[in-house]
């Protein structure tokens, strides 16, 4: 199974003031054993709603982690997902110390259980979200526990991320730059994940690549530690 979270697009019809009438839908892809075609599906989940869903990881419980960036009603935050009908969601964390995340965009699991993820102020340059009350940072939370830190500040908009194969380096999109603010920030940044008393703490900030076209969004890594990135001209792979 496959599950995949679209861009946000206008939709009519339909009255939603607190998304500036934009919707996100989730999608589930499958193959038939038997006859190995493809399908896909819209799906609607039960219990809490994801508002606005962006990027999502897999929980070793086999259910999903999804960002939700939230409505100018509704906080956004993580959300765990059943990947089978019906579907059902569970809220995870909406807040840093009682403080309202912007809109969290993307999210990623390390091998000790942790989640980190990226909170930009894009919901409200989008017009979906209030006023940020947060800078744009990166935060590292242990789930079922309230440890959740800043692990990363400075950033124009921090986006996607990823870690290398064993870990010691974490990757960050900046992706502020616009038609609007054409020498903002296009960057992926690369970190030293360092060991300290209270935990992992990300350090030696330094640019590891800049795309010649567009932005980069999101961000993966395989094996043998290569960098995909999606792109203004498709997926970069840098290395």
């Amino acid at each position: 199974m496959l599950f995949v979270s679209s861009n946000q697009y206008n939709f009519s019809g339909i009255n939603s003031p607190n998304t500036n009438q934009k919707a996100v839908i989730i999608s589930r892809i499958t193959q038939d054993p038997t006859t190995k075609i493809w399908s896909s599906e819209t799906i609607t989940p039960t219990g809490r709603e994801i508002h606005l869903a962006n990027g999502g990881t897999l929980s070793p419980d086999g259910n999903l982690i999804f960002c939700a960036q939230g409505d100018l009603a509704n906080p956004g935050g993580l959300l765990r997902l059943s990947p089978t009908a019906p579907y059902a969601t569970t809220n995870l964390i909406n807040n840093y110390l009682g403080v309202p995340f912007n809109s969290p965009n993307d999210v990623i699991r390390t091998s000790d259980g942790a989640l980190w993820f990226t909170d930009p102020q894009f919901g409200f340059i989008q017009n979906i979200r209030p006023a940020p009350q947060l800078p744009a940072q990166v935060y590292r939370w242990v789930p079922g526990t309230t440890d959740i830190r800043v692990v990363a500040d400075g950033l124009a908009a921090p986006n996607g991320i990823g870690f290398s194969p064993d870990e010691k380096i974490a990757y960050i999109t900046d992706t502020a730059q616009s038609s609007t603010a054409p020498a903002a920030a296009k960057t992926i940044y690369a970190y030293d994940v360092a060991t300290s008393g209270a935990g992992p703490l990300l350090s030696n900030r330094r640019t590891f690549a800049m795309p010649s076209v567009g932005i980069p969004d999101g961000i993966k890594t395989d094996k043998a530690g290569n960098v995909y990135a999606g792109c203004g001209d498709g997926v970069n792979v840098c290395k």
